[in-house]
C-alpha cells in the first residue's frame, strides 16, 4: 500500500489528471461576522484548500515534485480549462496566455510560492503572490488585496 503522499503525488502526475478546488463555504463563529467583509476577517473558517489549492499544487509538483513549471502551470489553468469548455463557454477564454482570453492573471514567485492555509488558520493566502488580475483588474496589488474592487464574472455551464 502506498504512502498518502505517493498517491497524492501518483493522482496528480497521472495522465489527464487536473488541478482544481471546490472551495468550501465559509463559516463564522459566535457572533458571525459580515458575510460579504473582504478581505476575509481571520475569524472566518473554511477548509485550508479554499486559499491554498493552486500554490501547494505549484510547490508539490513544480519546485518539490516531478514536473516542470509550465507543466504544473497547465495542470492548474490550461487543462481544467479544456476539460470544462464543451458544456461551459467562458471556459475557452480561461488559462491561455492570448489574444482574446480573459486578462486572469497570477504573478508569483516561484521560489516561494507555498500554501499557508492551515486547519487552525484557513484563510491565510498564500506566499509568494505579488500581483493578481481578474478580468484586467487588479484584485491583488504588491501582496496586498484591494478590497472595492469585484471584477470576477459568474460563468455558466450550458444546457447539454
Amino acid at each position: 500500500m502506498e504512502v498518502p503522499a505517493a498517491l497524492l503525488m501518483r493522482s496528480l502526475t497521472f495522465p489527464g489528471a487536473v488541478v482544481a478546488s471546490d472551495a468550501m463555504p465559509l463559516t463564522w463563529p459566535d457572533p458571525p461576522a459580515d458575510p460579504l467583509a473582504w478581505p476575509l476577517p481571520p475569524t472566518a473558517m473554511t477548509h485550508p484548500r479554499t486559499a491554498g489549492t493552486f500554490s501547494r499544487a505549484l510547490r508539490l509538483l513544480a519546485r518539490e515534485g516531478p514536473l516542470s513549471l509550465a507543466r504544473a502551470l497547465a495542470k492548474c489553468s490550461l487543462e481544467p480549462a479544456r476539460l470544462l469548455q464543451d458544456r461551459v463557454p467562458a471556459m475557452r477564454r480561461k488559462g491561455r496566455m492570448q489574444v482574446g482570453a480573459d486578462a486572469d492573471v497570477v504573478v508569483f514567485d516561484a521560489a516561494a510560492i507555498a500554501d499557508r492555509a492551515s486547519y487552525r488558520h484557513s484563510t491565510v493566502p498564500s506566499a509568494g503572490i505579488r500581483p493578481v488580475l481578474v478580468n484586467g483588474t487588479f484584485v491583488v496589488r504588491d501582496g496586498d488585496v484591494v478590497a472595492d474592487v469585484r471584477p470576477g464574472r459568474p460563468m455558466r455551464a450550458e444546457p447539454g
